[in-house]
């Protein structure tokens, strides 16, 4: 996936999203601002997230999940 710089610059820090206000969360999630903070936020928690031992609990699920070819993508599962 290759960011741009300019959507970088449009993404909200995590302690900012919730001055950005709208009708519904299904709304709130539509706005490209809040859904690319919440897309880099979850990333990073899933990448860094560590047991009690200092293991990365998801990291090495994730990299498995990418070696697997049968495994579909969810762009290809939207309508």
């Amino acid at each position: 996936m290759v960011f741009r710089s300019d959507a970088l610059e449009q993404e909200v820090p995590l302690e900012q999203l919730s001055d950005i206000k709208a009708k519904s969360i299904v709304e709130w999630i539509a706005n490209d601002r809040v859904r690319r903070s919440i897309v880099k936020n979850f990333r990073q928690f899933l990448m860094t997230y560590v047991d009690d031992h200092g293991a990365s609990v998801y990291g090495q699920r994730i990299r498995n999940l990418g070696e697997s070819a049968s495994v579909p993508h969810f762009q290809d599962m939207m309508p």
